[in-house]
């Protein structure tokens, strides 16, 4: 039900005129409406090709280029890696937002499916930060088991991405939902305002 509010009021936006943008609009607005499921069939595709021995399947799974004990060179097949974690994160995040953080925001009575959807961006990206974040804290283990060179790269990662999260993006996502809930409220007033006319 959701997704067809959605669907009707980016129709509406949608420019008549020009049919190509009207098409990148669609196929857009497709690909975002079903991330989850196209993630998903990637990701499920890729585990079992890799079940059934699949060459490319592996690569996505594996670290390629072995030079020594836990030591790797970097080349074109760990694009596989890569893509295939990027497809993996995102079907994990779109299944948090639609089966964890919409349901919350039901639960707390909120009715519109952009505040829902806000929501659920906002609790996905304070999941996210709280879980990395306290990787921080491995920092600590790799010196108590001796890496000490590990220790200090990661340390000087923490301490560098810690502030630039914290005190720019952290404050950038509260401006920006303040602003938008002001801009939100406005629009929900004028239109109640409009319905009443």
């Amino acid at each position: 039900m959701d997704s067809d509010l959605q669907l009707e009021k980016s129709k509406r936006q949608a420019n008549p005129a020009c049919p190509k943008q009207q098409r990148t609009i669609g196929f857009k607005r497709h690909v975002l409406e079903h991330e989850l499921e196209i993630t998903g069939v990637i990701s499920l595709c890729v585990l079992v090709g890799y079940c059934l021995g699949d060459p490319k399947a592996i690569k996505c799974l594996s670290l390629s280029y072995q030079v020594g004990t836990d030591q790797y060179d970097r080349g074109v097949d760990d694009y596989y890696f890569v893509a295939f974690w990027v497809v993996t994160f995102t079907f994990l995040c779109a299944v948090a937002m639609r089966f964890f953080f919409h349901p919350v925001a039901k639960l707390f009575g909120i009715k519109s499916f952009s505040k829902r959807e806000r929501l659920a961006e906002q609790g996905r990206s304070f999941a996210y930060y709280t879980v990395f974040w306290s990787l921080g804290m491995l920092a600590k283990i790799l010196k108590y088991l001796g890496l000490s060179l590990s220790c200090d790269i990661a340390f000087g990662l923490f301490a560098l991405s810690w502030p630039i999260t914290r005190h720019i993006l952290f404050t950038s996502i509260i401006w920006a939902t303040a602003r938008k809930n002001a801009e939100d409220t406005r629009s929900d007033e004028e239109d109640e305002e409009k319905d009443r006319h």
